[in-house]
């Protein structure tokens, strides 16, 4: 007979990598049992340092001007803004109070010429 053991707290899940254009909108989601506690954490390419997004619907005072976080049942989406290469890197999308977590790749592409275009 197969057993499988009990699932304990909570399960948080993502897509493992996203890509984006330069200069477009990026949308990260990930689903959550709970997800009035949900933080997200975003470690830039070649660093193992996180910096904090937001905690819950609350974003911090930095990223407020190119970051939302969306609330729909059990999804929770980060939007970032107008994506530059700056914004490539992992994004983990967390139980605030907990250990349990989902990290998704992002890789941003374009060029610098595009990105200009975009700008003006």
């Amino acid at each position: 007979m197969l057993r499988t053991a009990p699932s304990v707290g909570s399960a948080i899940t993502g897509p493992d990598r996203l890509v984006a254009l330069a200069g477009s909108n990026l949308a990260v989601t990930c689903s959550a049992d709970s997800t009035t506690d949900v933080c997200w954490e975003y470690y830039p390419q070649h660093s193992s340092i996180p910096r904090t997004i937001s905690a819950g619907l609350q974003v911090n005072r930095q990223y407020t001007a190119s970051h939302r976080v969306t609330i729909s049942d059990r999804d929770v989406t980060l939007t970032v803004l107008n994506a530059q290469f700056r914004d490539a890197g992992i994004y983990q999308c967390r139980e605030c109070a907990t250990v349990y977590f989902a990290d998704i790749e992002v890789t941003v592409l374009g060029t610098e010429s595009a990105i200009c275009h975009l700008d003006n």
